[in-house]
């Protein structure tokens, strides 16, 4: 059985790691590297995904009777699916987000489609994973700057909103390490690195900052 502590600091250093891939995802955008842009966003996206999964475990096996051996190898094997650690994203028990199109492209898998896109140079495949010979050559370079906007639009609103949460005690996380981690420099920094803010996030931060 895992070790709680060592549950914990993953889910830290998930969340950490997805600041960075955040981070990174924003340079690359304005080094006009869309296709990377887009890509390291999603991956940011996953690594909060798998930030809310190991959450939720460390939480059960705090609280609730811990699970079994082969209980816990099974659920700790969800970070290691990307549709998984996406939808966990936008799960009713952690999504903070207001983006309704972004989140439909999770929930219908063409968020994944489009992470391949925009890195993998190939041919379209059917659902069986054939590959149509006829179909158009996919070529990154050609990404869209729009989706790659929008796709770190979608995470940066979210990291607003979740670290003043917790800055306000609006929100909390069962992570020691992530409630120590955020403060108002980073709050900030989140703040001045994307100049970009959903009009339903803005309304959102002034109620959080008004509680």
């Amino acid at each position: 059985m895992i070790n709680l502590n060592k549950l914990e600091k993953m889910g830290t250093l998930a969340f950490k790691n997805a600041l960075r891939l955040h981070l990174d995802s924003i340079t690359m955008f304005k080094a006009k590297s869309y296709p990377s842009a887009f890509f390291l966003s999603v991956i940011a996206l996953e690594e909060l995904g798998k930030t809310f999964i190991l959450e939720d475990m460390f939480w059960h096996s705090s609280v609730d009777s811990r699970m079994t051996k082969d209980e816990e190898e099974k659920f700790i094997n969800f970070i290691y699916y990307h549709r998984t650690k996406q939808n966990w994203f936008v799960s009713e028990d952690f999504d903070h987000s207001k983006n309704k199109a972004q989140k439909m492209l999770i929930k219908n898998g063409k968020m994944e489609k489009l992470k391949q896109e925009s890195i993998y140079v190939g041919l379209k495949q059917s659902h069986n994973k054939k590959v149509n010979l006829n179909s158009r050559i996919n070529d990154p370079h050609k990404f869209n700057k729009n989706k790659a906007e929008k796709q770190i639009t979608f995470i940066n609103d979210f990291l607003l909103e979740f670290t003043l949460g917790i800055l306000k005690k609006v929100y909390s996380s069962d992570l020691a390490g992530v409630e120590e981690y955020v403060d108002k420099r980073l709050f900030k920094k989140i703040e001045s690195s994307w100049s970009i803010i959903g009009c339903k996030t803005k309304t959102k931060l002034k109620k959080i900052n008004n509680a």
